[in-house]
């Protein structure tokens, strides 16, 4: 079984059309292609990354990377349909990606293994909690996915709170930029509780959220990255100065310390 360099680019190819297309039909609103296809530039950049770390072969590298490629397509399609990217007022951008696939069967002459784990973690990357996959072979892809995602969006997230004047819908899933944040999300994080994004009510509540998906990762490149980046201090730094958060933030500090086997 597999994929040559020529079939990854058609794929990259088709990638360019397809969203090309939706900055023509849409030239008012830019940015927010702009910010996706960029985001997918980038996630494909942390795929190889980690992909290698992990001394994966080049067919699984490439798997790998039509992956990435493609796990945000639907994003295009939901921001032309709603003109927004906020899943819980519009749908899942995930699953509209699997039906974008499905009927242009960009997948269509790949073999059935390689196809079926592709769209699988496609649907998987941005579930709040994935189900417990008994194939090693597909929770090895989901789990680099769910990775490389969270690492460019921890990257893009701590640059815009910590530089940006101007809010921007897309990064901040239009949520009220106040001083507000919830002590109960606090609590859940503390506990290592896998916060809902419905309980969300303003942007704090989400950095708050987003500092609680390092219990989610799932390599020790990644957490390693995060850390020495410095992403967690930096969307820390743009939270209010209340006890609570300063559990929240302490305890995730003490997770990755004690996954890295760190010594204080």
């Amino acid at each position: 079984m597999r994929i040559t360099p020529k079939e990854v680019l058609f794929f990259e190819t088709w990638f360019e059309d397809y969203t090309g297309n939706f900055k023509q039909l849409n030239p008012s609103l830019p940015n927010g292609y702009a910010l996706k296809s960029n985001h997918t530039q980038n996630v494909c950049i942390e795929m190889n990354a980690l992909g290698k770390s992990l001394m994966l072969d080049s067919y699984q590298l490439r798997i790998a990377h039509i992956i990435a490629l493609f796990h945000d397509i639907g994003r295009f399609e939901q921001f032309r349909k709603y003109n927004s990217f906020a899943d819980k007022k519009t749908e899942n951008h995930a699953l509209l990606g699997v039906k974008v696939l499905k009927k242009y069967k960009v997948l269509d002459n790949l073999q059935p293994e390689a196809k079926s784990i592709i769209i699988k973690a496609i649907q998987l990357h941005n579930v709040k909690n994935p189900p417990k996959i008994k194939d090693k072979t597909l929770a090895l892809f989901v789990n680099l996915i769910r990775d490389a995602d969270k690492l460019d969006i921890f990257s893009l997230a701590s640059h815009h709170y910590q530089n940006s004047k101007e809010s921007n819908s897309a990064i901040e899933l239009e949520l009220p930029n106040t001083d507000d944040f919830s002590e109960d999300i606090c609590q859940q994080l503390i506990n290592g509780i896998n916060v809902d994004f419905v309980l969300m009510k303003s942007l704090n509540d989400f950095k708050l959220i987003q500092l609680g998906w390092v219990f989610d990762i799932s390599f020790n490149y990644s957490l390693l990255k995060i850390l020495n980046c410095g992403y967690i201090d930096g969307i820390a730094s743009t939270l209010p100065n209340k006890p609570s958060i300063h559990k929240v933030i302490h305890h995730v500090h003490h997770y990755i310390a004690e996954r890295l086997n760190l010594q204080n």
